[in-house]
């Protein structure tokens, strides 16, 4: 199948554009804080639409701002780094990374970058940040606040959502773009690049609109049990698959409308995720949610966040 007709073929696409002003909210889970002052068990996230950092209990309780930035700044990516009681986002209006205290207080640029930042993710064992950017780079930088040191250079597909494995010393990335929309993985230096879940080009119908990727972005790790969770925000699933890529399972397939955030929560076996809603033309999200992490027991936390 072509490219135009995989896409074609599904007219209720919502076609993702780098362009586009989308309330991007990845949500993050934090539990036992290092500071005392901070209760454990949080939902973070960051709200585009509203240029907010926000938080709430895990049950979706006692929801409120942390961050509150300016008109230009569209944060995106969070990552959250117990250890030291910080908290990263990235701004992509800025081209900035910024960095906080877990209750919002000092907030402080933490990178100035090329091009707008995207996806984030943390591996706290090295003290490394990891990013994505609009051009499809990976970039790496010491918390202690070294240079920036890329990883994968500018491409053709858009990488997006982030993760790290970092015993296995293993980087997971999706990449949406129209025609080639694919889950990666590649060392933590950026070397051996790897193809996990890709499109299939031998399906036609219905068989390949089920089937295909076509808007990765969430993605995290449950290392533990072995498996790579991701988020499609076209073909309205959640999914996952061995940490190789093999033994794909479609986890949540209905009431979805545009998955942007995902976070696993191994204690007590629940993922999060954060649903845009089919409010596209405002770039309203509609939901926080959870359920267990084969799928079942789909529990709407947080609703109507406009």
């Amino acid at each position: 199948m072509t490219e135009h007709a995989r896409w074609e073929n599904y007219p209720q696409i919502r076609r993702p554009s780098i362009s586009s002003v989308w309330c991007l909210c990845f949500v993050i889970l934090l539990r036992g804080a290092q500071s005392s002052s901070l209760p454990s068990g949080k939902i973070y996230w960051t709200d585009s639409g509203h240029h907010v950092i926000r938080w709430a209990d895990l049950n979706g309780s006692n929801a409120e701002d942390l961050v509150v930035r300016d008109d230009s700044s569209y944060p995106r990516g969070l990552a959250i780094d117990k250890s030291a009681s910080k908290m990263y986002w990235a701004e992509m209006g800025g081209n900035l990374i910024m960095r906080a205290s877990l209750d919002g207080s000092d907030v402080e640029t933490f990178v100035t970058t090329n091009q707008g930042p995207d996806g984030l993710a943390l591996d706290a064992t090295a003290s490394n940040l990891y990013w994505t950017d609009v051009h499809g780079r990976v970039q790496r930088m010491g918390l202690q606040g070294d240079v920036p040191e890329g990883l994968l250079e500018a491409s053709y597909t858009h990488r997006e959502g982030i993760a790290v494995d970092s015993e296995g010393d293993w980087l997971y990335y999706t990449c949406a773009d129209k025609g080639y929309s694919t889950i990666h993985k590649a060392h933590l230096d950026g070397s051996e690049v790897q193809h996990l879940v890709t499109p299939d080009d031998t399906l036609e119908g219905e068989e390949d609109l089920d089937s295909e990727l076509y808007g990765p972005k969430g993605i995290a790790l449950d290392v533990g049990s072995g498996k790579v969770y991701w988020s499609d925000t076209i073909t309205d699933k959640i999914q996952r698959s061995n940490l190789d890529g093999s033994d794909i399972e479609d986890l949540v397939t209905s009431g979805l409308h545009s998955v942007v955030g995902l976070a696993i929560d191994t204690t007590s076996g629940k993922m999060y995720w954060a649903d845009r809603g089919d409010d596209t033309i405002t770039s309203k999200f509609d939901a926080i949610a959870r359920a267990n992490l084969d799928g079942s027991d789909v529990e709407i936390l947080i609703s109507n966040i406009h």
